[in-house]
């Protein structure tokens, strides 16, 4: 798919960077070649929730969306080919995209089917993630949800670890809170006791696992 992206320009972010904001017009699609991307929505209120973290091969973008997205109620500033972001993505640092125009992207995937199952490979695989996360979020503690995004984390985007664990990723205290809707404190004393128990390891940017089944078994408690 490489070869297929190559005519489109890049975009590397040596530091954490924002793609696009919420509520802006954005007629693009990205795909991650390397590295994450955080997604991100904030309230009225201007609090922010991080809904989801994509990895390298994935797509995302308002252009994957832009005829969903319009509003449904004409007005005199509305153009066929707006796409309007109903989210922000953040890019973590190091990560490279290749940027799409949306147009450009629809015509792909009519003319590549191998471009048009890999999207709707990552959407089923979205939808299935998010069913199980709302399932843990109405059922489980948060303890259970904490298990099941590290675990599903470590399994889609885990890197080798360069501090002797298993894999790792980068991935804050704080944003991890967000994912599953605790207070950073909280998840601090649950990430504080697998710690203490050998279930994983952690320094101030990245999480490190060292133990998947026990970590798996946390997550799975929920299904008994």
């Amino acid at each position: 798919m490489h070869d297929t992206f190559d005519r489109f320009n890049s975009r590397h972010c040596a530091d954490t960077e924002t793609l696009y904001q919420q509520g802006a017009p954005h007629p693009w699609v990205y795909w991650i070649e390397k590295g994450f991307v955080s997604i991100s929505i904030s309230d009225a209120d201007g609090r922010q929730s991080i809904t989801d973290l994509l990895g390298a091969g994935d797509f995302f973008g308002p252009g994957l969306f832009g005829n969903e997205q319009r509003s449904r109620i004409p007005s005199a500033d509305q153009h066929p080919n707006t796409y309007t972001a109903k989210q922000t993505a953040i890019a973590k640092p190091l990560t490279d995209t290749r940027i799409i125009p949306a147009e450009e992207f629809w015509r792909l995937t009519d003319q590549t089917p191998s471009i048009s199952l890999a999207l709707t490979q990552q959407m089923i695989v979205i939808q299935q993630r998010l069913q199980h996360q709302l399932f843990l979020q109405q059922t489980g503690t948060l303890e259970q949800r904490l298990a099941y995004l590290l675990h599903n984390l470590f399994d889609r985007l885990g890197l080798e670890c360069t501090h002797g664990h298993l894999v790792d990723i980068r991935f804050s205290q704080q944003e991890l809170a967000s994912m599953v809707g605790g207070s950073r404190q909280t998840v601090s004393q649950i990430l504080a006791d697998w710690r203490r128990s050998g279930v994983i390891d952690y320094t101030r940017s990245y999480i490190c696992l060292e133990e998947p089944q026990r970590l798996q078994q946390f997550a799975e408690l929920s299904a008994g």
